[in-house]
């Protein structure tokens, strides 16, 4: 089995945090881990980002499509 990831560890991406108040926000975030869950006839990635919010360093785990390589790329797909 091969798999291949879009994003690196490491790699720098872009995201629409729609939980902001009071509007949506487009953050910075960095990959620190990938997560591939593969069963039967489907695979799962997961990257587990981090970015900084007020001194705090805040990890999530974000899909695939739900991250851009710039953003650019992020403010075209809205």
């Amino acid at each position: 089995m091969t798999i291949e990831t879009k994003y690196n560890i490491g790699d720098r991406v872009w995201y629409l945090d729609t939980e902001s108040e009071p509007m949506p926000k487009i953050k910075e975030l960095f990959i620190n881990k990938i997560v591939i869950h593969a069963q039967e006839k489907q695979t799962y990635i997961a990257y587990n980002c981090y970015f900084f919010e007020i001194w705090d360093l805040v990890p999530t785990n974000l899909k695939e499509e739900h991250i851009y390589k710039t953003k650019e790329e992020l403010i075209k797909s809205l």
